[in-house]
């Protein structure tokens, strides 16, 4: 992890009013350098790998951002949890792709207008505290691996 990485991550913490920590600052940058959502064990061992931090800290910083809505806990299918940045224009609410072979999870693309029309109407019904939207199939890697086509290609 370079120094631009852990900039944009304190970055990140200080928009958002949160004070920043080196140990903040390190989990931030670790979930910003992956384009997918990492697993508490996979941002703990990323983590670990790169300086003086602990568990319990990694869990900590991760339950912290997750309070704040500044990052996503998600529980894929495998029930492992799995961690991505959620606001301030750097991924937004979006919904996943789990990969049933591999159980690799990829975030995917979100469209903001069909977010602002989403939202209205939900709020209609109530104040939404939560919101969880994954895809589960078979990801093109492990498509490739199989002799199967995928389903509907035939």
């Amino acid at each position: 992890m370079n120094s631009a990485q852990l900039t944009r991550a304190r970055e990140f913490l200080h928009a958002a009013g949160v004070r920043v920590t080196d140990s903040r600052a390190q989990v931030v940058a670790t979930l910003m350098s992956d384009f997918h959502p990492l697993t508490s064990q996979e941002l703990l061992a990323r983590c670990l790998d790169l300086g003086e931090i602990n568990r319990v800290t990694v869990y900590r910083v991760l339950e912290l951002l997750v309070k704040r809505q500044l990052a996503e806990k998600i529980i894929a299918p495998d029930r492992s949890d799995r961690y991505c940045l959620s606001r301030l224009g750097w991924q937004n609410h979006h919904a996943h792709f789990y990969c049933q072979h591999c159980q690799s999870m990829h975030c995917l693309p979100s469209d903001p207008l069909k977010q602002e029309s989403q939202s209205r109407m939900v709020q209609a019904y109530g104040t939404v505290t939560s919101w969880q939207g994954m895809f589960e199939g078979v990801c093109r890697e492990c498509e490739k691996k199989s002799e199967k086509p995928p389903f509907g290609a035939e």
